[in-house]
């Protein structure tokens, strides 16, 4: 599911429905089949997830370098377009 629902952020929602497709195609009987609608809500979610998450990391970094006046030791990600 994760690997259908990144095909948002590549900016490729068109080729979804594929992937879907072929990912039914490879399930065991017994798992239920995954639709585009499962999908898009997976997505929603994880934006929401990953949104909260860089706020945080982003506060932390401004809290390290202002506030407390040392160096920040990680690389955050720029803007993702979504």
């Amino acid at each position: 599911m994760d690997l259908a629902a990144n095909l948002y952020k590549e900016q490729q929602p068109a080729l979804i429905p594929l992937a879907v497709k072929i990912i039914n195609t490879m399930l065991a009987g017994n798992l239920t089949s995954l639709t585009e609608e499962q999908v898009a809500k997976y997505y929603r979610q994880d934006v929401l997830i990953w949104t909260l998450f860089l706020a945080f990391r982003r506060l932390d970094r401004w809290l390290t370098t202002k506030l407390f006046r040392r160096r920040y030791e990680f690389i955050l990600p720029g803007r993702i377009k979504r």
